[in-house]
């Protein structure tokens, strides 16, 4: 499946205007890789998405959402023996 493929049903619509040249480059770019050209546009968008949303660094939430994280935050540290053990082993590249 294409990078993003999903089974959900497609029912929204998003209706844009490109140039002719930018939609001539979709086209053959889209069929270089046997694909059409909607779809093309549709995963390119999606994986620049998540892209710009994975490098998101600053997070706005209101008073109620930033009590939840700080008593989270405040919260002792769980004893995990399984990372314990795996901290306290020699490094492999140490070896």
């Amino acid at each position: 499946m294409p990078d993003g493929a999903r089974t959900h049903k497609k029912t929204a619509r998003l209706d844009l205007r490109v140039s002719p040249e930018d939609k001539a480059e979709f086209e053959a770019v889209a069929e270089m890789i046997g694909t059409h050209a909607g779809t093309f546009v549709v995963e390119s968008a999606r994986r620049e998405a998540r892209r710009l949303r994975s490098e998101q660094t600053l997070f706005v939430v209101d008073q109620e959402q930033w009590a939840a994280f700080d008593q989270l935050l405040d919260r002792p540290a769980m004893d995990k023996p399984r990372l314990r053990a795996l901290l306290d082993s020699p490094s492999p590249f140490e070896r």
